[in-house]
């Protein structure tokens, strides 16, 4: 899981609307679309961990 944060937090150094980015905001493109949470997951012998988590704001990785 930490995998993942730490490539959503790197890719939200860019701006929302960057096609790169994966935390999106694609309004100014047309869409009426922003990201609002994120979910992770994880699989092991002992099972599966899977937790969703909710944006500070839409399209922000930090409020």
């Amino acid at each position: 899981m930490a995998e993942w944060t730490a490539l959503l937090a790197e890719s939200a150094e860019l701006s929302p609307e960057d096609d790169r980015a994966i935390i999106r905001d694609n309004r100014p493109h047309g869409y009426p679309t922003q990201s609002l949470l994120y979910a992770t997951a994880s699989v092991a012998p002992s099972g599966v961990d899977v937790r969703d988590h909710t944006l500070p704001s839409p399209a922000h990785w930090r409020a």
